[in-house]
């Protein structure tokens, strides 16, 4: 039996490595989603006749990390973009006849996601104002454009070829794209790009919400009530996380953290301080017990600077000698002033009345209930806020962490 057009075509260009034909796995959108998957690729502009939320939903997950421009031509197809702000009407009316042909939660999502990576200046859309524009390129790279005046670290490529960004164009029709990685090809396609880009017209966020949600009959989507009988696994599980952690399920609020250049923001630190802050308020301490290398003293500096406005007296911190040094710059790097440092052997000095939140580093060497300077720096933690650091928190008997247990709440023994 004879085989047909297709099967020959997909048998064909299964393997090509330059050329995609949308034929089998040969698709454009997984050669687009190997090159955007990669690390060092950062910037990614689309310049096409047609522009459809079935090509944006191929790749909209990869686009959350990237910086993406889309450049529509007109007088191809109105569906997205036109040339002028008064044409942006006709644009939107189609985009929502299109979306009201058949209207489900991942086309809504698109919308949405659309509208939240140009508010957070990840994605950004404009349309050709003059020459009627029919060219496909893809462009992938690791530079922003601007980052440099000559282009000799240009790394990343370019599809060019007859696909437009649509389900048809990425995996639907038989198109032909050929893929480069010459570094002169993607200066040079990257300078025609910018020109176009600067004589194009711009849509916003609000044309979104103007001009495409408030025409939509079923938007807002209505909120299916959740009960006892139609709850899923899912999202029993999402309510546990909830009742909970409570407020901790903010997903690491980055708010009021605020680091020196050299510095990295890491999840876990994120986390830690506002599990801290959270613990401050409910029960006027807690442990703070990484492992040595992990930046303990870094998350109490990200802390203290993002309570900073709120302390009324200064921080306490006591330490071994040994680690003076390492304290000092660290509050120094990040701009804390309001603090004093001491060691072990000079407690008898403090005057506790000057604080509000005591820090100890160290704090498991801290075993013995009786030794003098437990008892002083017991009294000074008397009715303030402590925190507990320590890179060997577990002790061999319970007694020891009752001991330490006592500087958030001095018995009526020491008292």
């Amino acid at each position: 039996m004879s085989s047909t057009l297709s099967e020959e075509l997909e048998v064909l260009t299964s393997d090509f490595k330059v050329f995609t034909t949308n034929q089998g796995s040969n698709t454009l959108k997984k050669k687009l989603s190997l090159a955007l998957d990669r690390e060092e690729i950062r910037f990614f502009d689309i310049l096409v006749g047609y522009f459809r939320l079935s090509g944006f939903d191929k790749v909209s997950q990869l686009l959350k990390h990237k910086h993406t421009r889309i450049l529509v031509g007109i007088n191809t197809e109105k569906n997205i973009l036109d040339a002028t702000q008064d044409s942006l009407d006709d644009i939107t009316d189609d985009l929502v006849k299109d979306l009201q042909v058949k209207i489900d939660e991942n086309q809504f999502d698109n919308v949405d996601l659309i509208k939240y990576l140009m508010l957070n200046q990840r994605l950004e859309i404009r349309a050709v104002r003059h020459n009627n524009n029919h060219s496909k390129l893809y462009i992938y790279r690791n530079e922003n454009e601007d980052s440099h005046k000559s282009y000799d670290n240009l790394r990343g490529g370019l599809f060019i070829g007859s696909s437009n960004f649509t389900h048809n164009g990425l995996i639907g029709n038989f198109e032909t794209n050929i893929n480069e990685e010459n570094q002169y090809h993607i200066e040079e396609s990257t300078k025609l790009f910018n020109i176009l880009w600067k004589h194009a017209d711009r849509l916003t966020d609000k044309d979104i919400d103007e001009k495409i949600f408030k025409k939509l009959k079923n938007y807002p989507r209505k909120v299916k009530e959740i009960t006892k009988e139609n709850i899923s696994p899912y999202q029993l599980y999402i309510k546990l996380l909830i009742e909970h952690f409570g407020s901790r399920i903010d997903f690491l609020s980055e708010e009021g953290i605020i680091l020196p250049k050299e510095y990295q923001k890491l999840s876990y630190q994120i986390e830690a301080v506002n599990d801290g802050i959270e613990k401050l308020e409910l029960h006027n301490g807690f442990f703070l017990s990484d492992v040595v290398g992990l930046g303990k003293t870094v998350v109490v500096a990200m802390l203290l600077k993002k309570i900073e406005h709120t302390l009324k007296k200064k921080v306490l911190i006591v330490i071994p000698p040994a680690v003076k040094i390492q304290w000092e710059d660290t509050m120094r790097e990040f701009d804390f002033l309001k603090y004093d440092i001491i060691s072990l052997a000079s407690l008898h000095k403090i005057k506790s009345q000057s604080y509000e939140l005591i820090i100890i580093d160290e704090s498991h060497k801290f075993k013995n209930s009786k030794a003098t300077r437990y008892k002083q720096l017991s009294q000074i933690c008397l009715n303030k806020k402590v925190i507990l650091l320590s890179a060997t928190p577990k002790t061999i008997h319970p007694k020891t962490s009752i001991i330490k247990l006592h500087f958030f709440k001095i018995p009526k023994s020491l008292a």
